[in-house]
């Protein structure tokens, strides 16, 4: 037994070689770079380098991608383009909005990539994602910290909110990016994350010290939300199986009990620093959704995107380049303005397919399909709030999560990677 896993291992070094290598330093560079928001015509550095790899898989037949994959993905394309003809027909078109077009292959790209480096070469591409990871999340939180309380208002908006760091233009803020962008990170850490480091003090010190106030000064509500629905969904599941199974599991018991603690710890930071903060700075704390003029806009957004649609009979939407808007404040409105409701559907269809593999899998234990659920389930509520995913900065970390937390949930060598930490 001891021999043939020795043989694995040497066939997986061998296979790693050079090649391998080269991969996993473009992902890890992609990782690191992503939190610079300097663009080159709507395109970053990470878009480059995710073009490059997907190209270079391609050519080295080395991209991973099943046929049911594909499927989803060229399905969606028919009915974006279905949904464009349509419109097109009543003389509708914007050239500008085609790079939505872009966008969709994007996550593909961004998916096959990952997947294809973390299936080929296992363990030992992880030490390639984890540690440019913490490099991305803790400059990000570093920077939202020290352009609200040093830097100033040139590195601010006119709310006094930052943004991601090497911006255009700091006037144009992306607060909310940036502060989904740190919860879902959060989250990320403590779900699986925490697990791979083997519970390090240091860590754990820095998540819960300074991440919840730089959550807080983004002045934006999204990190918060995304924590506490992740809270939700935990606890949710866990209480569902103790009422089916009269069994509540020590693990669950501790995941309460952090759960709890991280909220609480994080209502009294907010209350602590709050003397100290700009004043809309109170907005990350404000859930009265009712009277808010954001939340409004969404309502407002979902009906637009609905009346858009129903000119291509609802099955269809109008299009990417036939859509009023460029965005549209929620994953649901855009995907119904550029594919209607059939965009919809397979949209759910997809989700639905992940679930189902997480629930047969006999490789992941109940609490790990409990977080990787819970973390999949944010990071969708996530883009409920506003569509990220479209957004490089937010797209490259929520998909590599997705992937990255799979493979280390399913990895039977949990011994040997968590070493390299």
């Amino acid at each position: 037994m001891c021999s043939l896993a020795k043989n694995s291992d040497n066939k997986i070094l061998i296979r790693f070689g050079a090649v391998g290598a080269l991969f996993c330093f473009l992902m890890a560079i992609t990782i690191a770079l992503n939190a610079a928001s300097y663009d080159w015509f709507n395109l970053r550095a990470s878009d480059f380098i995710v073009l490059f790899c997907f190209a270079l898989l391609l050519l080295t037949d080395r991209l991973s991608v099943s046929y049911l994959e594909l499927g989803l993905f060229i399905s969606i394309f028919i009915i974006l383009l279905a949904s464009d003809t349509a419109s097109a027909v009543s003389g509708t078109f914007d050239i500008s909005s085609a790079i939505f077009y872009y966008k969709y292959f994007f996550i593909f790209m961004c998916f096959i990539f990952f997947k294809s480096i973390f299936k080929r070469y296992l363990w030992f591409s992880f030490k390639y994602f984890v540690y440019p990871f913490l490099v991305f999340y803790t400059s990000i939180v570093v920077w939202t910290l020290f352009s609200v309380f040093y830097l100033g208002d040139n590195y601010l908006d006119a709310n006094g909110r930052p943004s991601f760091p090497l911006a255009k233009d700091y006037a144009q803020s992306d607060a909310h990016l940036l502060s989904a962008v740190i919860g879902i990170g959060l989250i990320f850490y403590f779900s699986i994350l925490r697990d791979f480091f083997k519970k390090k003090l240091s860590y754990d010190f820095f998540m819960i010290s300074f991440v919840p106030l730089s959550m807080l000064v983004t002045g934006s509500r999204s990190a918060f939300a995304i924590v506490f629905f992740f809270c939700f969904i935990l606890f949710f599941i866990h209480i569902f199986r103790i009422l089916i199974n009269h069994v509540a599991s020590r693990t669950f018991l501790l995941s309460v009990l952090t759960s709890l603690f991280f909220v609480l710890f994080s209502i009294l930071a907010a209350l602590y620093y709050s003397n100290y903060l700009l004043l809309s700075d109170f907005r990350a704390l404000n859930f009265n959704l009712v009277a808010d003029e954001s939340s409004n806009i969404r309502i407002e957004m979902l009906l637009q995107a609905i009346n858009e649609s129903s000119k291509n009979g609802y099955l269809l939407g109008a299009g990417p380049t036939a859509s009023d808007n460029v965005f549209y404040d929620g994953i649901f409105s855009i995907l119904i303005a550029h594919g209607g409701f059939l965009l919809v559907l397979l949209v759910f269809t997809i989700l639905a397919l992940i679930f189902f593999k997480v629930v047969i899998s006999r490789r992941i234990s109940f609490n790990g399909k409990a977080k990787y659920m819970s973390l999949v389930l944010s990071i969708f509520f996530a883009n409920g709030i506003s569509e990220y995913i479209f957004v490089t900065r937010a797209a490259i970390p929520m998909i590599s999560i997705i992937v990255f937390s799979w493979f280390f949930l399913v990895s039977t060598k949990t011994e040997k990677f968590t070493k390299l930490a």
